[in-house]
């Protein structure tokens, strides 16, 4: 069984680190910035998409972008704050590093930061970020439907750590 589990493996990683790869690529084409920046807004946007799931679990694309667009500091300014020691401590980076990135993302209108309210989505964040989010929805796609074909991904799903020793 240890050997289908290690092949298993070898090809969920080969087919991981080409999603990785893409996605590293797309950043930087399609939303001209860093790996870090990239990292950044991820952060924030997982903070919306588990608020938006809190409040309303059938929340589709269309609906998420909205929200997003038209109501993200009206929805996101209750409660919990994103801070910036937050997102430094998310991604293991010192908070100086992510300061320096945020002023150049709110520069961008990416995303907007204050004291009050965190940081949260700018106007351009939706408009910016939709059109890779789709792409790299459907790389996904392509990723698990590569691990199925090879026949991986239920092995995938029900590797424990003590079958990779």
């Amino acid at each position: 069984m240890k050997k289908k589990i290690l092949s298993a493996h070898n090809e969920a990683i080969y087919h991981l680190i080409n999603f990785r790869i893409s996605q590293f690529t797309l950043s930087q084409k399609l939303l001209k910035m860093d790996y870090l920046s990239f990292m950044i807004c991820s952060v924030v946007g997982t903070h919306i998409l588990y608020k938006n799931l809190l409040k309303n679990k059938n929340v589709d694309w269309d609906e998420h972008w909205k929200i997003i667009r038209t109501e993200s500091e009206k929805t996101i300014k209750n409660k919990k704050k994103l801070s910036i020691f937050a997102i430094s401590e998310t991604l293991k980076i010192p908070k100086e590093s992510v300061r320096r990135k945020l002023l150049k993302l709110v520069d961008r209108k990416l995303l907007n930061h204050s004291t009050k309210y965190g940081v949260v989505p700018g106007i351009n964040m939706a408009d910016t970020i939709k059109p890779f989010a789709k792409k790299e929805i459907i790389q996904l796609s392509g990723f698990l439907k590569a691990l199925k074909k090879h026949k991986a991904l239920d092995q995938v799903i029900e590797i424990k750590e003590k079958d990779l020793e």
